[in-house]
C-alpha cells in the first residue's frame, strides 16, 4: 500500500513537472507584439530623447550583424533558436548631423527588438561603410553646440594641435583638441571623450584594461569595447 502511494505521489509530481515546463516553454515562445516593441523601442533611447513612432518587421540578418560590430546584446543565436526566430521588429529615426570623432555625420539610430525580447541599439552613419557604431558613442561626443577652432591661432589657444590630420583629397587643417579624461582607465570607449585605447602590442579579442586617450583625433587607434581589444583601425 505504502508503495502504491509512492509511485501516485511520484507520478503526480512527474505531471505537475511536465506542466509547468510546458507552461515556461509557452511563456518564452510567446512573440512580442507591434505594441510592446514599440515600447521597448522607445525604453531603449529614452536617455537621449529619442522617441519613436513606430516599428516595423524585417529580415533578423542586420540585426545580427549589428550586435557583432557593436558587442552589444547578442543575437548570434537567434536565428537558431528553439523556435527559429527569423525575423526582428525594427525602429528608427534620421537624428542629423552629430559630430563624431571631430567630424559632422548625418545619423540614423536603430533599435532591433527579437520576437523573443532582446533588444540591441545601433546608429549609422551616412556614406560610411560599414558605418555603425554604438549609440552611446554618437552621444558622448563634443556637443554640437561647441564650436571647433577653425583657424590654427585659436586652436592653439584652446591647447589644441592645428594640422592636416587626414591623409585624404583635398585635406584641410584641422584643429586636434585635448580631451580633459586622457589616461583615465576604461574598458570601453563609451566611457571616454575621445577613444578607450588599447595597451600597445595588445592581441584581438584579449581581456584588458585600457586607457582613455589623450586628444579627440587619431589616425589609427585599436580600441578596448566591453572589456576586450578590438583589431587596429586606421583613417
Amino acid at each position: 500500500m505504502k508503495m502504491k502511494s509512492r509511485f501516485i505521489i511520484l507520478g503526480i509530481a512527474v505531471i505537475l513537472v511536465i506542466g509547468l515546463i510546458t507552461v515556461f516553454a509557452f511563456i518564452q515562445h510567446k512573440e512580442i507584439n507591434e505594441s510592446i516593441a514599440l515600447e521597448l523601442a522607445n525604453q531603449a533611447v529614452s536617455d537621449y530623447g529619442i522617441i519613436f513612432d513606430g516599428v516595423k518587421k524585417e529580415p533578423a540578418k542586420q540585426a545580427k550583424f549589428a550586435s557583432q560590430l557593436i558587442k552589444d546584446r547578442d543575437f548570434s543565436n537567434y536565428i537558431f533558436s528553439n523556435y527559429n526566430y527569423n525575423e526582428v521588429w525594427v525602429a528608427e529615426k534620421n537624428i542629423g548631423e552629430k559630430e563624431i570623432g571631430g567630424k559632422n555625420y548625418n545619423v540614423t539610430v536603430y533599435v532591433y527588438i527579437g520576437l523573443d525580447g532582446r533588444v540591441v541599439t545601433a546608429a549609422k552613419l551616412k556614406n560610411v561603410i560599414p558605418g555603425i557604431i554604438s549609440i552611446e558613442k554618437v552621444f558622448n561626443q563634443i556637443p554640437n553646440t561647441v564650436i571647433t577652432p577653425i583657424n590654427k591661432e585659436s586652436c592653439e589657444a584652446r591647447g589644441g594641435i592645428w594640422g592636416i590630420g587626414r591623409d585624404t583629397p583635398n585635406a584641410t587643417g584641422e584643429c586636434n583638441l585635448p580631451t580633459t579624461d586622457g589616461g583615465k582607465r576604461c574598458i570601453d570607449s563609451n566611457q571616454c571623450e575621445s577613444y578607450c585605447q588599447a595597451p600597445e602590442g595588445t592581441e584581438i579579442d584579449a581581456k584588458v584594461v585600457g586607457k582613455c586617450y589623450k586628444s579627440r583625433l587619431t589616425d589609427c587607434m585599436q580600441e578596448v569595447r566591453n572589456g576586450l581589444a578590438d583589431a587596429e583601425w586606421c583613417y
